[in-house]
Formats: C-alpha cells, sequence, structure tokens
C-alpha cells in the first residue's frame, strides 16, 4: 500500500497512487465492502522510529533524536501535507458516489502522513461523513510509548469521524500486530469509543498462531461484546 505515495512531489507518482485508490474504492463497492482504509503517503525524510526506540533508556540521546526528527519533517512536510489534500479532493467524491467510507488510518512511522495533529487539517476540509478516520490499535500504542503523541487523543479528537480499528497488540516500545492478548495493551480503553456500528478488525501476523487468535478473538468479545 505504499509502493506509490499519494502526498508524493513527483506528480507521475501521486496520480498512480490516486488512480489505484480509485481502483480499489470501485473494488470495494463491487464486493460490497463498506470501508476503504487509506495508507496517505509520507514526508521524504530519512525514518527514526527505531533509533529513537532504540535510545528510549538514554534520555539525553533519546531528547536530541526525537527533537531533530521532529524538526526535520517540519521544515519540509508542507508540500506533502497540500498534495495529500489535492490528492483526498479528487478520491472522497467517488468514494462518497460508490456509498465506500473513506478513511485515513492511524500511521506506525514518525514520516508518515498524518500525525495526530495534522488530522484536524486534513479533515477540516471535508463534511461530516465524507472522510472518515481509522483507528490503528498498535501504531497508536507505539506512538504513545515512544512519547511522541498519547494514544487516547486520538480517539478523544476524532471519535466523531472513527468508523473502526485494527486491532493488534504492542509488546514493548513497538513490538506490533501481535494477536490480542498476546502482547501488553488494555482493550478495555477502547470500549468508550467502540459504537454498534464500529468496523473492529483484528490485524494479527505471523508469529501469531491460530491458538493466540483464537485467545484474542475469545478476550475481544468478552470487552465488546
Amino acid at each position: 500500500p505504499d509502493f506509490y505515495s499519494m502526498t508524493s512531489l513527483d506528480e507521475e507518482e501521486r496520480r498512480l497512487a490516486v488512480d489505484i485508490a480509485k481502483t480499489t474504492i470501485r473494488y470495494a463497492k463491487d464486493f460490497d465492502a463498506s470501508a476503504v482504509i487509506l495508507h496517505t503517503g509520507f514526508v521524504n525524510v530519512r525514518d527514526r522510529l527505531r533509533e529513537l526506540a532504540h535510545a528510549y533508556y538514554d534520555r539525553e540521546k533519546y531528547s536530541q533524536i526525537k527533537q531533530e526528527m521532529v524538526k526535520d519533517r517540519e521544515a519540509v512536510k508542507r508540500p506533502y501535507i497540500d498534495n495529500l489534500i489535492k490528492s483526498l479532493k479528487e478520491l472522497v467524491p467517488l468514494a462518497v458516489s460508490c456509498g465506500v467510507a473513506l478513511s485515513v488510518e492511524t500511521r506506525y512511522h514518525h514520516r508518515d502522513i498524518p500525525l495526530l495533529e495534522e488530522f484536524d487539517e486534513i479533515f477540516s476540509h471535508f463534511k461530516m461523513g465524507e472522510l472518515f478516520y481509522w483507528h490503528d490499535v498498535g501504531h497508536a500504542a507505539t506512538f504513545d510509548r515512544l512519547g511522541l503523541a498519547k494514544h487516547e487523543d486520538y480517539l478523544k479528537r476524532f471519535q466523531n469521524r472513527l468508523i473502526g480499528m485494527h486491532l493488534h497488540d504492542i509488546i514493548g516500545l513497538m513490538h506490533d500486530h501481535n494477536s490480542p492478548g498476546a502482547g501488553t495493551f488494555d482493550f478495555r480503553t477502547l470500549k468508550p469509543y467502540v459504537r454498534k456500528n464500529t468496523l473492529m478488525v483484528i490485524e494479527a501476523h505471523a508469529p501469531a498462531t491460530v491458538d493466540e487468535l483464537r485467545e484474542g478473538v475469545e478476550l475481544l468479545t468478552g470487552i465488546f461484546g
């Protein structure tokens, strides 16, 4: 999903990303899928998330890396944000006409778009019911544990646009996509934000086992019903 970026400053690449997303929206309509989840591109800077995690317990080094990450991204992000808004303005009308809920996902890397505060600007261009928020639990938990954003801030700020969640567990600072219950995330903290029609998708992958997935379903069913 990140092969072509809809934020790219190369117009040909941005165009390809938009065209492929349009195809996905049309497939979603054909298969009666209710939502399409977008990875909405990135800022072309070196991503240092793992470097930040490795320095986490060396607070001086951690602070230096974090400041550099924020500064480097902030200095160049504007045209990438503008391109994303331009791309979404092409995609949203198609999604609305197809009856598909187009949603922007919480991302994992610091260079990815959008960060927490960038969602506000993006959503400001679209009416309620035109563009939605998709919450990725593992991604938000990673940002929380690394001191980049508070997990619950995503849910508090965008609950009115929330349409669904990717549910996976996290071990340590950033090892996510584990089966629910196989890590240390407290899924009960999500319950105030889950409505009857919220789409809930387990997004675990290897090395998660079949037994762990069964236990994960049992855990989540016990919490959310």
